[in-house]
């Protein structure tokens, strides 16, 4: 008789054991990544997927940036300003019940942030003088690479500083007609940016400034 009531007792706990481990599974599913390809002009932001039939979560955030956890971040958005080209990022998402229930957490895969192209920020002058154009060309590069000017539509003898950006143009006749110019602004990792702008000589009498 006795042993008959242990083993009861044992096929009762193999029973209840797994139906308390059941609610620890996360509902989600998997993370929506927007957008897939993020930098530091982008930033990232995720929308956890719910498995069908699943409801009624609200949920945590916990951001990993190069493995480190960030403390200050906890929103479903990671913003831009604070990634570079190369930094692997993770999140922990945890889905909490309207009751206050907190479920198994979500673990994403590592996501690296990719390169961001330079940007051109200044805009060309209006002035000409009767020896020449000058253009302090400006750019900025959010992963903080070097960047390289050059010029790939200038009229004949114009130059550009591959280094600075100081793009120049000296004459000794001044030239009447229209000019296409396009400046180009690159990093070491493949970011590309591109103005182009147009100088109109034409209706400038010599001898004066534009």
């Amino acid at each position: 008789m006795r042993v008959s009531l242990f083993l009861i007792f044992i096929v009762t706990c193999l029973i209840v054991t797994p139906v308390f481990a059941a609610k620890q599974v996360t509902p989600i599913e998997t993370v929506r990544v927007e957008p897939l390809q993020f930098n530091a002009s982008t930033g990232l932001e995720i929308e956890p997927i719910l498995a069908a039939g699943s409801d009624g979560y609200v949920f945590e955030y916990r951001w990993f940036l190069n493995g480190e956890e960030n403390l200050f971040e906890t929103l479903a958005r990671f913003p831009g300003e604070l990634l570079r080209r190369g930094d692997q990022l993770s999140v922990e998402v945890t889905p909490v019940s309207y009751q206050g229930e907190r479920m198994a957490p979500f673990i994403s895969l590592p996501l690296e942030a990719v390169n961001t192209s330079p940007t051109i920020v200044s805009t060309p002058p209006d002035i000409m003088t009767n020896d020449g154009f000058s253009y302090q060309v400006e750019a900025t590069d959010l992963d903080g690479d070097p960047i390289r000017y050059s010029l790939d539509d200038s009229p004949e003898d114009m130059q550009i500083d591959s280094a600075t950006g100081l793009l120049t143009w000296f004459f000794e006749e001044f030239p009447e007609g229209i000019f296409p110019v396009i400046v180009v602004v690159e990093d070491d990792f493949g970011g590309h940016a591109e103005q182009d702008f147009e100088l109109n000589l034409s209706l400038i009498p010599k001898g004066k400034t534009e």
